[in-house]
């Protein structure tokens, strides 16, 4: 993710083809599958080929054989990553929000689309890009 516009979009430098869900949604949708299924939770150990004498190893939080995060290292995460609090405050209140319309529960469950959760997450989360955009405007 580069910037706050591709959290309601498809496109990705990973993918050859467009996502089925935008990434605000993937994540409403893993933390929707932890907190319902806090049992299942684990940890993986997966390998990154980067050349043929290079490979990185990573920790993968997992629910059950389902990859659901990378774990970060302490140095990501301490020294390289600086959470903007506010923004992250009013996306935990829209996923707050968004959690009371969703009735999945399963892993199995969240493979299909709630369309009106992910309808309800996309405005919402428009309406904050909006609202920061217009802020900037004011401030600049």
């Amino acid at each position: 993710m580069k910037t706050l516009n591709d959290l309601t979009t498809f496109a990705s430098d990973y993918y050859f083809e467009p996502k089925p869900k935008n990434f605000v949604t993937k994540a409403f949708e893993k933390l929707e599958m932890v907190k319902h299924n806090a049992g299942k939770l684990g940890v993986a150990i997966t390998t990154e080929e980067i050349d043929e004498n290079t490979t990185e190893y990573h920790l993968v939080l997992m629910l059950g054989t389902r990859p659901i995060a990378e774990i970060l290292t302490h140095e990501r995460s301490t020294f390289e990553l600086e959470p903007d609090y506010e923004k992250s405050e009013k996306l935990n209140e829209i996923f707050s929000k968004a959690s009371k319309l969703e009735k999945r529960r399963s892993e199995e469950e969240f493979d299909f689309h709630n369309s009106k959760v992910e309808r309800f997450i996309n405005k919402e989360v428009d309406s904050l890009l909006e609202d920061y955009q217009q802020k900037l405007k004011k401030e600049g």
